[in-house]
C-alpha cells in the first residue's frame, strides 16, 4: 500500500500519529465481522475518546457478546457502531458533551444514530439476558 508507505516516510508526524494513521487504515480495509479488526479499531476510538481501562474493558464486552455489529445499525459502518458503544461507555460514568469529541464529527455521528445504537444495545441485552425468578 503505497498510503502506508508514504504515512511511514512523513517527517511532519510524530510516531504516535503514524501508528494511528495506519491503525484507521488497516480498520477500513479488513473485513468488518473480523474480532481483531474491531479491537484495532476499538483500541484507536478508546485512545480519542480517552477510555480507561475498566471503560474499555466494557465496551469491548459488549462488541464481543454482540457478534454481528450491523444488527445495531445496518446502514452504519463498523466505526460508526463502535465509536457510538465508547462514547455510550464513557457518558455511563462521566457526563460529557458528545458533540466536542473529533470521533463524532470525524464518523459522522449524529444524535438519532447515537439514540438508535444505544436502544439496539439495550434491547439486544434485554433479550439475551435471562432473569432469574425470586
Amino acid at each position: 500500500m503505497s498510503v502506508i508507505n508514504e504515512i511511514l516516510t512523513s517527517e511532519t508526524t510524530n510516531k504516535d500519529q503514524k501508528y494511528i494513521n495506519i491503525m484507521k487504515i488497516e480498520a477500513r480495509y479488513i473485513d468488518g465481522n473480523d474480532i481483531e479488526n474491531k479491537k484495532r479499531t476499538l483500541e484507536y476510538i478508546a485512545n480519542e475518546c480517552d477510555l480507561n481501562k475498566f471503560e474499555k474493558k466494557e465496551a469491548l464486552d459488549i462488541i464481543d457478546r454482540i457478534i454481528n455489529l450491523k444488527t445495531l445499525c445496518k446502514n452504519c459502518s463498523t466505526e460508526q457502531i463502535i465509536s457510538v458503544i465508547c462514547l455510550r461507555t464513557k457518558n455511563k460514568y462521566h457526563k460529557i458533551e458528545m458533540e466536542r469529541y473529533r470521533i463524532w464529527k470525524e464518523y459522522n455521528l449524529s444524535w438519532k444514530r447515537y439514540i438508535t445504537i444505544s436502544d439496539r444495545i439495550g434491547d439486544y441485552f434485554y433479550k439475551h439476558t435471562y432473569l432469574k425468578h425470586l
